[in-house]
């Protein structure tokens, strides 16, 4: 009734509103009896003006007396209030009255309440923006009307993706179907998925600002054309060297695995640094490493941080990279294979110019390309990057929020560096 009649103000000031019911226009004609013998107590202050509502008690109910000349006509009760002391606030009440009214003041308790989780979740969504007048506007809309539902159910989280499944106690997949990558929510289906990404940038139709590029592609035909071609695996060969001597710009569809599954090593001369990302989505927490190995297999050097305020897998992946890269230009690292397990921000520093939405990443990721003398970036699967993937997800399982770096491997993981160094060797 309140987010229909009453959204913006309290009962006893609402008003009649427009195409009201039968019940609230009863309710509305009972108020004023109500009023009449309504007596206002002090609570935790929040509903209660101090320099407007006669709250205090001075032989008849009266506005306590102002003490400065200049004040705040909308300063609430509930702002002289100390929470942490759970009594009222001595410098606010030193400040704002009179010594007499202080007295009065101190002879009411206030109501300091301790938030249940619903009761904070109800603040939190009343701190919101509400989505009623946009919801209203999707109606006034020009157009089909599937397509006026399919926008009301967008707002209103009605479409049936894997969270909201979840969320209803149906057991599904939660990841996306179509990349694999991250959690099928409304938001990751229309926007943030790298497909949907895609079709934005395609589309021409301006973006968000910091979301993707308002870009038109030119000549489509070719482009799609040439981001047809970046679906295969290519085969780099420079250098006149072979196919297993040298590494691969992978560009597959996402989600799909290498067909070999051991880790590969990198050509002689060159260090190869694969990346490990875990990302927790219930704290936003993602944890990021390296391994630097030779030729041989050999752990040169391993690394290890962790990233705060992370809003999605993506965005983990991306800037465990960026962390990378500097690591490799501080440690004088010339020429480096990275591996990376996220199938797309491989393609995008393969060919940029197929990728238009994402060229803030391929930006930011060339503008350190004049530290290295070469470098390539290899698709790695989760098997083959799993030791990396290890050292990373210490961060979100066990807390390990220390950031270091050090010669060779983590002793637990001797064992799985070993194996690998045979395996890449057959």
């Amino acid at each position: 009734m309140k987010s229909r009649y009453f959204p913006y103000s309290d009962f006893l000031n609402a008003t009649l509103g427009a195409r009201p019911s039968y019940a609230w226009r009863s309710i509305l004609h009972g108020r004023e009896l109500l009023v009449q013998g309504l007596v206002k107590n002090i609570g935790n202050g929040k509903s209660f003006k101090v320099w407007i509502d006669a709250w205090l008690e001075d032989g008849l109910m009266r506005p306590p007396w102002r003490r400065n000349n200049y004040f705040n006509p909308d300063l609430r009760i509930s702002e002289l209030i100390d929470r942490d002391k759970r009594d009222w606030d001595e410098e606010a009440l030193e400040y704002h009255f009179l010594p007499a009214d202080i007295i009065r003041i101190k002879k009411i308790k206030p109501v300091v309440e301790t938030l249940s989780s619903n009761q904070t979740t109800r603040e939190e969504a009343n701190r919101l923006p509400s989505l009623n007048p946009v919801k209203a506007q999707v109606w006034d809309l020009q157009t089909d009307p599937k397509i006026k539902v399919f926008l009301w159910k967008i707002l209103s989280g009605a479409l049936p993706v894997a969270t909201a499944l979840i969320s209803r106690g149906m057991r599904t997949d939660n990841l996306c179907q179509i990349c694999g990558e991250e959690d099928e929510s409304i938001n990751h289906v229309l926007f943030t998925c790298s497909w949907a990404r895609q079709v934005w940038a395609l589309s021409g139709i301006p973006s968000p600002v910091e979301g993707f590029q308002n870009e038109t592609v030119q000549k489509s035909c070719e482009d799609w054309k040439e981001w047809a071609e970046a679906q295969v695996v290519e085969e780099e060969d420079e250098n006149g060297g072979s196919s297993d001597d040298q590494p691969r710009r992978v560009s597959q569809n996402c989600g799909t695995d290498h067909l070999l599954k051991r880790w590969k090593r990198p050509p002689k001369e060159w260090l190869k640094c694969n990346v490990g990302v875990s990302w927790s989505s219930r704290n936003r927490l993602a944890g990021a490493s390296w391994v630097l190995r030779d030729y041989e297999g050999n752990v040169v050097l391993h690394s290890r941080c962790a990233l705060v305020s992370v809003m999605d897998k993506k965005d983990a992946q991306f800037k465990a990279l960026i962390w990378a890269i500097e690591s490799m230009k501080s440690h004088r690292v010339e020429k480096v294979v990275f591996g990376l397990e996220d199938a797309c921000l491989v393609k995008v520093l393969a060919k940029p110019s197929v990728w238009p939405s994402f060229r803030f990443q391929s930006m930011e990721v060339g503008r350190l390309r004049g530290s290295f003398r070469d470098w390539k970036f290899f698709l790695e699967n989760s098997f083959s990057n799993r030791g990396a993937f290890f050292i990373a997800q210490s961060v979100t399982s066990d807390c390990r929020l220390q950031s270091y770096v050090d010669r060779g491997h983590p002793s637990w993981l001797r064992g799985l560096f070993a194996e690998e160094m045979v395996s890449s060797s057959v």
